[in-house]
């Protein structure tokens, strides 16, 4: 009967990857290099070299908590405690729940890699060679010295807790106790070990070896060349990946070569098993493997080397280049659509992001939505919901914008000719009133037209991004094609050309002065991940001084540079130069400053921590409290990437740092809050 289920465990199909369509769920940029994760249902555990842990919620990618320790070289381990240790020889114990310090463990020499689990607690080995056991309290259990330098964690197997050595030696410890059980002589661990069933498996070098866990003798040993960086396994077989970019399996009783499939170029690799798939990173990005063939069901670039690719609940975990990844299945958010569009977001000819928008019927008339993603500096989601009446006139919208830790919302409601709108933020509520006729939500305006019998109009929007109503001025261009298929050319306000069909189904939106454009495609084509590879910075060859030193700045490009010339900046080219020059003008209007001091959504100028800040710096004639407020951000402020690419000022104030944008949203909320327009 054993036998019966084996055979049909191995004919069994492993569900394919291939009925469903993946995309990137979210990202978000975490700065320093991270370890691997501990997962635990729909929670990650992950630590970075800087020494931060964070508690995220998988299905957004949220900061449940966050906690600062020492600078890390480890990942956390998760058994009904958060494990994770750093360079000072600090073992913290957390709860999962709430990041809370349970206990903290001095120890002697540093943490250099991530504790192993096993019960009743946790096994963490110390640069200094000491191999200690704790249980879930933080109680000691035992320590031994390793007679030699550990090259990288503990594993647990089958009562043991191995550690491999500099001396070639694989030690095995009873976990128990911590007496020796047994040397095995295998040579330099490149990959593993890893526990399977009864047999470790270890890389050495360019050779996959298989060694009986009762008494650490080799079963088998079979070279592979280049360097094996990684060891996995299922029931019956083993798996490895070397730094030739090979991927191979092998039957675990004899090591017989069961399959090899290329996964990339030469370099780093590492590789984990689960559900009958294969998770491997790698140095242009991850890939899913079939365990029983080796066939590869999907990969993605990540633009920089993944250091690892971790299976969790929703998908797969990847790290690479600062930024940490979800990829998994998309779940439509529709169900019964009357009509839906998706299409692919492009910035100056790159794939930035997609859009999906449908309706569906309601007893009024429709629910119209759209959901659009952008992820070109990190993973910014946009919602919109409306309740519209047949001709898509407003009823209610509601609407949220969301960026890792970040979560904005909108309401608008109108009733009896009345827009009534509210916009929240992190600690902030901000609510206006206007006078207004009927309206159309932006997103379903060419919808409204039903252009097939379109003339030159002017129709009332509401603005859904702003929150304000606006007068968009149609022009019909006339008839035109678009990848063979015919249809109408529209100029919508200023600068926005639409093509659509007469259905009202729109096929491009294309905006010269952005270098934006959204095109229809299949849905498939448009939840397709591309790393959006936009240079955004220019090195120099020279080092600045501080920003407030340079009275003049000469930049001498290999290219041409186009930069446009408008109303803030005069751009004059001659003799093989090119000049720009910026002016600011104040606003026509200032007799009334007052608009000019009330908080936004991003200026939380009225709360308590922003106006006790304000207060100290409220010295001297307005231009000295802005110099003072200058200076206290930049001085005050660390220069640093952050998971939402604009934070508020008060998330600015609390997290202490932030690029240009966060020092001038700060900057500019002090001196609203003095005063200062």
């Amino acid at each position: 009967m054993l036998l019966f289920a084996l055979i049909s465990l191995l004919l069994a199909e492993v569900p394919s990857l291939t009925d469903e369509i993946w995309t990137l769920l979210w990202r978000r940029w975490m700065g320093t290099p991270l370890w691997p994760p501990a997962a635990s249902g729909d929670t990650a555990f992950v630590a970075s070299a800087g020494g931060e842990v964070y508690a995220l919620k998988l299905k957004e990618g949220v900061a449940i908590w966050k906690f600062k320790a020492g600078r890390m070289m480890a990942g956390p381990a998760l058994e009904g405690v958060v494990y994770v240790g750093d360079v000072g020889g600090n073992l913290y114990g957390l709860e999962g729940t709430s990041g809370k310090v349970l206990w903290v463990r001095s120890l002697w020499g540093e943490v250099r890699f991530p504790p192993a689990c096993g019960s009743p607690g946790a096994y963490v080995v110390t640069g200094a060679g000491i191999l200690y056991a704790f249980d879930r309290k933080g109680n000691e259990r035992w320590r031994v010295r390793i007679p030699s330098v550990p090259l990288s964690g503990p594993a647990v197997a089958g009562g043991l807790v191995l550690v491999p050595c500099s001396d070639g030696g694989l030690r095995a410890y009873d976990a128990e106790e911590g007496r020796l059980a047994w040397i095995s002589d295998v040579g330099k661990v490149t990959a593993g070990p890893s526990s399977a069933g009864d047999f470790v498996l270890a890389g050495c070098g360019g050779y996959a070896k298989a060694l009986r866990l009762g008494d650490g003798g080799v079963a088998w040993s079979r070279f592979l060349g280049g360097r094996v960086t990684g060891t996995t396994s299922s029931a019956v077989e083993a798996f490895f990946v070397t730094s030739a970019g090979w991927a191979y399996c092998l039957d675990m009783a004899d090591g017989r070569p069961v399959w090899k499939e290329k996964v990339g170029p030469s370099g780093d690799y590492g590789i984990t098993a689960s559900g009958g798939r294969l998770y491997i990173s790698g140095p242009e990005g991850a890939t899913i493997l079939s365990s029983r063939r080796g066939e590869i069901l999907r990969g993605w670039s990540t633009g920089e080397p993944a250091r690892w690719a971790q299976p969790v609940s929703g998908g797969v975990l990847v790290s690479a280049g600062g930024f940490l990844y979800l990829f998994g299945p998309f779940t439509p958010r529709s169900h019964n659509p009357v009509w839906q569009e998706w299409a692919e977001v492009r910035y100056k000819g790159v794939k930035v992001g997609y859009r999906h928008a449908w309706a569906e019927e309601d007893s009024t008339g429709f629910v119209v939505s759209t959901d659009e993603v952008n992820w070109q500096n990190g993973f910014r989601r946009t919602s919109f919901r409306a309740l519209t009446d047949s001709s898509y006139m407003l009823g209610e919208l509601e609407g949220e914008y969301r960026e890792a830790d970040q979560l904005l919302t909108v309401e608008a409601k109108v009733d009896s000719g009345l827009l009534i709108a509210e916009r929240r933020g992190p600690e902030v509520v901000l609510r206006d009133t206007f006078e207004v006729g009927p309206l159309v939500p932006s997103f379903a305006l060419v919808r409204h037209l039903a252009v097939d019998s379109f003339s030159d109009s002017a129709v009332r929007v509401l603005d859904v991004r702003r929150l304000v109503p606006v007068e968009e001025r149609i022009l019909l261009s006339g008839p035109d094609t678009l990848d063979g298929v015919g249809c109408l050319r529209l100029e919508v306000g200023n600068g926005l050309t639409v093509w659509a069909e007469g259905s009202g189904r729109t096929l491009r939106v294309w905006s010269p002065s952005l270098k934006e454009e959204i095109r229809s495609v299949p849905q498939e084509e448009a939840l397709a991940w591309e790393p959006p590879e936009i240079p955004l910075t220019v090195p120099l060859d020279v080092e600045l001084p501080p920003f407030r030193k340079v009275g003049e700045l000469t930049l001498r490009f290999p290219y041409p540079v186009g930069l446009p010339s408008n109303g803030r900046q005069k751009v004059q080219r001659a003799k093989g130069c090119m000049e720009v020059k910026l002016t600011q003008s104040l606003p026509e209007d200032t007799t009334s400053p007052r608009r000019y001091l009330g908080p936004t959504v991003f200026l939380q100028t009225e709360h308590p921590e922003i106006l006790k800040l304000a207060e100290k710096l409220s010295e001297g004639d307005p231009e000295e409290r802005a110099r003072r407020a200058l200076d206290w951000v930049y001085s005050h402020i660390r220069p640093e990437e952050t998971a939402a690419k604009f934070l508020t000022a008060l998330e600015v104030l609390r997290e202490g740092r932030g690029t240009c944008t966060e020092h001038s949203v700060l900057f500019v909320a002090l001196c609203r809050a003095m005063g200062v327009p």
